[in-house]
């Protein structure tokens, strides 16, 4: 780049001015998709937690139905994996990964009502926290600031 100013009509013109671009998201993007992130985790934690549970109840014989534990947990190990990539995907800030976290979120809404509707309104005051903090930080991780 030149050093010289461009003469227009008599009077030195401003320099150029340069604009970077960049893929790097900024700050408040950033930690909004790794929010989201750690939203999802935190539910394939509880999933995986129920994966145990009825893995422990397979093994000790207090399942009435083994097939239905069984397939319970290979659903279990399903969604685990779906979920880490997402939170993979966010938290490394890919934009494929935001909108099935938001659709599993919203998912997650009719399982929030149903245990408001089932008496233990603790569990659903949880799940709907999560959805509402997960869909949120995934909104806002997908925020273009210009």
């Amino acid at each position: 780049m030149g050093r010289h100013r461009r003469r227009h009509h008599g009077w030195e013109a401003p320099p150029d001015t340069l604009v970077r671009v960049t893929t790097t998201p900024e700050p408040t993007t950033r930690r909004a998709a790794r929010v989201a992130a750690g939203v999802l985790v935190v539910q394939a934690l509880a999933i995986l937690g129920f994966t145990v549970f009825y893995l422990v109840e397979l093994v000790r014989g207090e399942t009435s139905n083994s097939s239905r534990a069984v397939m319970s947990m290979v659903l279990f190990v399903i969604a685990i994996a779906f979920l880490g990539l997402l939170a993979w995907g966010l938290w490394h800030g890919l934009r494929w990964a935001r909108t099935p976290a938001v659709v599993w979120l919203a998912l997650l809404l009719p399982v929030a009502w149903g245990m408001f509707q089932s008496g233990v309104a603790l569990i659903g005051a949880v799940v709907l926290l999560t959805v509402v903090v997960g869909i949120g930080a995934t909104v806002l991780s997908g925020r273009e600031t210009a």
